[in-house]
């Protein structure tokens, strides 16, 4: 019987001891997540990577929102009450690296039981909003590749940003589908249609964005970016 083979994220196909080199026991099992591969198997049963187990990964990467608000603060060189316009805003969300990383052509992507969107990358952005500028810290981890980890900061003029904007995207993904028969696991791969949100600052020439989580009290935070952009455009 020919030995199972795997699409890593740069379109390769390899065996599974190949997407497992070198990676930490965390990194392990969220590759085991995205690839349906059990994190433990024995002689009738096996025990695959649940999305709480996945999840609990990404918030012992991410650390405290607090921790990396105080992080987003010294990284942009400004005291917390110097951008009080509004209070301080965080977004976080799952994003896909084709687009971001040379190489990344395959990127993992999988829904939960509550179909929200999970890949091995999530950003989490802080904006800070002074008399006269926005500032923008965002952090990317990855659960499969420490070495894509990164951290941007940005700042805007009130006076050149042409919107705050959120969208939602429709995207096509393959989700797998573990099929159980008689001493033996299938996994099957069946199309769905999901929405994928994300927020943007929009300037001449530019657009900053960052996915959104669907858990966020989002709407609520936009709309008073939103009344403090018109107030700054009419004073």
């Amino acid at each position: 019987m020919a030995e199972q083979t795997y699409q890593d994220r740069y379109g390769n196909i390899v065996k599974l001891e190949e997407l497992l080199k070198n990676k930490s026991p965390s990194e392990q099992i969220a590759i085991r997540y995205f690839n349906s591969v059990p994190i433990k198997s024995g002689c009738f049963s096996k025990t695959f990577a649940t999305d709480t187990d996945y999840l609990n990964i990404v918030n012992e990467q991410v650390g405290s929102l607090e921790s990396r608000k105080t992080r987003a603060l010294s990284r942009l060189g400004v005291d917390e009450d110097q951008v009080c316009e509004i209070p301080p805003v965080c977004f976080k969300g799952f994003t896909q690296l084709e687009d971001d990383v040379k190489g990344i052509k395959n990127d993992w992507i999988l829904l939960t039981a509550n179909d929200h969107i999970v890949t091995p990358t999530q950003e989490l952005t802080w904006l800070f909003f002074g008399n006269e500028q926005v500032f923008v810290y965002k952090v990317r981890i990855d659960t499969c590749d420490n070495s894509l980890k990164s951290e941007r900061t940005q700042e805007y003029f009130y006076k050149d940003v042409t919107a705050f904007a959120s969208s939602s995207d429709s995207i096509r993904i393959k989700v797998p589908n573990v099929k159980k028969g008689c001493g033996s696991e299938t996994v099957e791969y069946v199309d769905r249609n999901v929405d994928k949100e994300s927020f943007r600052i929009v300037v001449p020439g530019e657009i900053f964005q960052c996915p959104l989580s669907r858990e966020d009290d989002n709407e609520s935070k936009i709309s008073a970016m939103k009344q403090k952009l018109r107030e700054k455009k009419n004073s």
